[in-house]
């Protein structure tokens, strides 16, 4: 049966690549704060801020870039978000909470997500931008205002239910209902106050970003109907982040595993599970549980590809022009896209073992939960350093499963097979990169009472790095070469 080798090289940017390049300092910060341990990385956030805002000024448009607080719980990169003078986008009170100890006021924060009574009481009290989430929301926060003396509340209505898309979506208001709202609004104008619309849709696809636009756009037209005046589009996220070097290897392992699901090679992924893909009598079935890994249009580059768009029902013009030309801002939430290359999860090596079937295990001092996303697999090679600090070659990659410390059958690291140049021994460190986005510690968890990673902030500063306890990091404005 054939055995294939198939990589999956990380996209590494030059600054993560110089500081995994000093084992020693590697070695040292593992030996002081434990494993697993959490790097994140600020300049590259400030550095992704300036790369969104350029296609701002590329194409002449107003707007804010919000900072999504849920994908990282670091308090360094909020703080360092602070300083830019961008906005900040939280999910739940305890992330207001963050937000404005990084010294956030209310007018920079816009709330979304599900609210309870305190998180709204909360972000009323601050005079935080709400995007409502549905009808009833709406009523709470009339009644709130009253109950809590205040003058008014700066609202979005978050939309769903555009024709045309490929996922529904359980939060906001579906288009279909969007007239009793609006005439809610309109009864309350002087509390309530419209300042636009919003959309998060559950997908990167260009088009179907651009289908929610178009049907955003004829909502706020109904408004002004209404005698409101919205002028805010947010279109949420969803810029993508390339977390691979080539194409040509992410092409390559996906048809492979879906071959080895139909038992024409040996399994990539544990008891053959299929990562999301199955065999029905011979027919493979199903789809991927795992990100689209390698994207050659993303982050900034994706935006300005969004704005550069020409809907048939924009006569020729770009979305930027529509927005520009009818005087409004444009929001956006990018999550993955302002954390690219901003962080890294290092992990000592336990034990290497076999399984019975031969299968090479790696046992690893962490667990699934301090590298989950929602369950989904990671499929991207870590980077291994040696403790030793010379690494055996070996004659051909051997693949490999990562797998934890919980004493739980299904905590594995990695369930899909990875294939390492060298076999890794006991006491070294394999470095997961790009971990920063809804990995590192989205679903992080004491299970078993294992411990959950210490974070550190690491800038670089005349060519050597500098590190701090996450909570201990204070920014300066662009301190350092970003």
């Amino acid at each position: 049966m054939n055995k294939p080798i198939l990589p999956l090289t990380p996209n590494i940017s030059e600054r993560v690549q110089r500081f995994i390049q000093s084992p020693q300092l590697l070695q040292d910060l593992a030996d002081a704060c434990g494993s697993p341990l959490n790097i994140v990385f600020p300049q590259a956030v400030s550095a992704n801020i300036r790369r969104f805002r350029e296609v701002y000024d590329k194409h002449a448009i107003a707007g804010r870039i919000y900072y999504a607080h849920k994908p990282n719980k670091s308090e360094a990169l909020v703080r360092q978000v602070a300083i830019e003078a961008i906005y900040v986008d939280i999910a739940s009170e305890r992330e207001l909470h963050s937000a404005l100890r990084a010294g956030f006021v209310g007018a920079k924060i816009q709330a979304t997500g599900p609210k309870n009574r305190d998180f709204l009481t909360l972000a009323l009290q601050h005079s935080v931008l709400i995007s409502v989430d549905n009808f009833q929301e709406l009523q709470s926060i009339q009644k709130l205002i009253a109950t809590l003396k205040i003058e008014h509340a700066n609202i979005l209505v978050r939309l769903c239910g555009f024709v045309g898309m490929s996922k529904e979506s359980r939060f906001g208001v579906p288009i279909s209902d969007l007239e009793t709202v609006l005439s809610f609004i309109s009864a309350h104008q002087s509390t309530l106050k419209l300042k636009g619309f919003s959309f998060h849709l559950d997908t990167a696809s260009l088009e179907e970003k651009v289908i929610a636009l178009v049907d955003t756009l004829n909502c706020i037209k109904l408004a002004h109907k209404k005698g409101l005046k919205p002028s805010i589009v947010n279109i949420g996220g969803g810029f993508k982040v390339n977390y691979l070097k080539h194409k040509g290897e992410w092409d390559e392992y996906v048809s492979a595993l879906q071959q080895s699901v139909l038992g024409e090679h040996e399994s990539l992924s544990w008891q053959n599970s299929g990562l999301g893909y199955r065999s029905e009598h011979g027919v493979l079935k199903g789809g991927p549980s795992f990100y689209q890994y390698f994207n050659e249009i993303a982050g900034p580059d994706y935006l300005n590809r969004l704005l550069s768009f020409k809907p048939d029902s924009f006569d020729g013009q770009t979305v930027a022009q529509v927005l520009s030309d009818n005087l409004l801002e444009l929001y956006i939430e990018p999550g993955r896209a302002l954390l690219d290359q901003a962080g890294i999860t290092i992990a000592k090596v336990n034990f290497v073992k076999q399984s019975p079937k031969g299968e090479v295990l790696v046992g690893l001092d962490m667990n699934r939960s301090n590298l989950d996303s929602l369950n989904q697999e990671m499929m991207v090679d870590p980077v291994v350093v040696s403790n030793s600090g010379e690494q055996p070659a070996s004659k051909s990659p051997i693949g490999v499963y990562f797998i934890g410390n919980l004493c739980l059958e299904s905590d594995f690291i990695y369930k899909h097979k990875t294939f390492a140049h060298a076999m890794p021994q006991a006491d070294d460190l394999v470095i997961f990169t790009n971990t920063a986005a809804y990995n590192m510690d989205f679903t992080e968890s004491h299970t078993l009472q294992q411990r959950i990673a210490t974070k550190l902030a690491v800038v670089e500063q005349n060519n050597t790095f500098k590190w701090y306890m996450d909570e201990k990091y204070r920014p300066v404005a662009y301190p350092y070469d970003l």
